[in-house]
C-alpha cells in the first residue's frame, strides 16, 4: 500500500522574542505506507490516514489528538505548537522530526507526543495499533514515595549529598529548572 507522496517540510525559528519567521524549505518525495488506525481494539475511519515512513509514525495531528481526549494548539503570543491533554503541554519542536505538511496537512511524529500521553502503540501489517491507558503517565513524587537514589554536589561545600541520607526525616526536595 505503499506510495510516494509529496511532502512540504515547514520548519519554524524563533528570530527575536516574540518574532517567529515560517518558512518552506523543501519539497521532498518519500515513500510513506497508509495505516489503518485502531484506538483501544477499536477501528477508527480517519481521513487522511496516518503513514509510515521509513523512521516514524506520523499522524494527522488535529484529527488524532482529538480523538485521543487531547488538543494541538498554538501557545499564546505566537508560541510553539503544543499537544496539550488537561495541565500536561508537549511542545512540538517544528523540526522535520516532530511535524511535517502533507497535501495542505499537518502531520505529528507519534513519538514526539504519545509518550507523555499515555499512549502506547505498535504497527501491525498495514494496521497503526493505539492504546491509551486513561490517564497521563505518573509524573513526580507523591508523600510517602521513595526519591530516586542520584547523588549531587551541595552547593555551597561541594561535598555530595544523596536522598539516602534523609531517610526517615521530614524532608523537601526543591526543584526547578529554566527552559
Amino acid at each position: 500500500m505503499g506510495r510516494n507522496l509529496k511532502c512540504a517540510l515547514v520548519v519554524a525559528g524563533l528570530v527575536a522574542p516574540g518574532f517567529v519567521l515560517t518558512g518552506l524549505v523543501r519539497s521532498v518525495e518519500v515513500k510513506m505506507e497508509e495505516l489503518v488506525l485502531q484506538l483501544n481494539g477499536e477501528p477508527l475511519a480517519f481521513h487522511p490516514a496516518p503513514v509510515l515512513d521509513d523512521k516514524r509514525i506520523l499522524v494527522p495531528l488535529h484529527r488524532f489528538t482529538e480523538a485521543v481526549g487531547a488538543e494541538a494548539k498554538v501557545l499564546e503570543n505566537d508560541g510553539p505548537l503544543v499537544v496539550c491533554r488537561e495541565d500536561l503541554c508537549i511542545p512540538l519542536n517544528g523540526g522535520e522530526d516532530s511535524t511535517l505538511e502533507i497535501g495542505g496537512v499537518l502531520y505529528g511524529n507519534l513519538a514526539a507526543f504519545g509518550g507523555p500521553l499515555g499512549l502506547h502503540w505498535e504497527v501491525s501489517m498495514d494496521t497503526l495499533k493505539v492504546h491509551s491507558s486513561g490517564s497521563q503517565e505518573k509524573a513526580g513524587l507523591g508523600i510517602g514515595d521513595l526519591p530516586p537514589v542520584f547523588e549531587l554536589p551541595d552547593l555551597y561545600t561541594g561535598e555530595p549529598v544523596s536522598p539516602i541520607a534523609y531517610r526517615g526525616k521530614k524532608t523537601v526536595f526543591y526543584m526547578w529548572a529554566s527552559w
